[in-house]
């Protein structure tokens, strides 16, 4: 049988619910699976890689999703890179049993105004008395530090931008949860919208 999404022979069971027929060829499992346990699956529990087709798709609506709670797609594709690194530091609590949008912000805008002060040449880190606003301060920091010196794998951001780049997904963040949508869902939202590779140009959005 071939495969309607690939074009490639597949079995006659999907490799992950050994239900459904397969539809499509799974880079990832190296087997054919059904269209229904690749969306569900996706980057859950299905280790897609980044060109992965169906990944790449599911991406960019991703991409189109979050720009809807509140950004500009024009942003999105602009500042690409640093959009997609941060947002991948954010994956790191993902699994931290208490994870609050909130206290999420609260640690992204602590990043950003270390960032804006630093646009003066003033080198001071704003700091929370709350432990977990706090860890999220200190990894955007780094992320923010590696653009700043301009490391072999990215470019050189300056202070500014970094600073509107870390308040665009302060306002996504907060705008999610003024919205009613839990940590898990926005976790999720963001991990579909990631790759693991930052290149430029990022991916068509419009």
């Amino acid at each position: 049988m071939q495969g309607r999404g690939c074009g490639e022979e597949v079995g006659e069971r999907c490799a992950v619910c050994r239900s459904r027929k397969p539809a499509r060829s799974c880079p990832a499992k190296a087997a054919a699976i059904c269209a229904h346990c690749c969306g569900a699956g996706r980057r859950r529990t299905i280790d897609c890689p980044d060109d992965c087709r169906f990944f790449v798709t599911a991406r960019r609506q991703a991409l189109v999703r979050l720009a809807g709670i509140a950004g500009d797609l024009e942003f999105e594709r602009q500042w690409f890179e640093v959009l997609n690194v941060l947002r991948q530091a954010l994956l790191d609590f993902r699994r931290t049993d208490a994870a609050t949008l909130d206290w999420l912000a609260a640690g992204i805008a602590n990043a950003a105004e270390t960032a804006r002060v630093r646009t003066s040449g003033l080198i001071y880190d704003f700091k929370s008395t709350d432990p977990r606003v706090q860890k999220v301060a200190d990894a955007l920091g780094q992320v923010a530090a590696g653009f700043g010196q301009g490391r072999s794998d990215r470019p050189r951001i300056e202070p500014v931008e970094m600073a509107r780049c870390l308040r665009y997904v302060e306002r996504q963040t907060r705008a999610a949860a003024e919205r009613g949508m839990s940590a898990e869902t926005y976790f999720d939202l963001l991990c579909q919208s990631v790759s693991r590779r930052s290149v430029q140009p990022g991916p068509s959005i419009r």
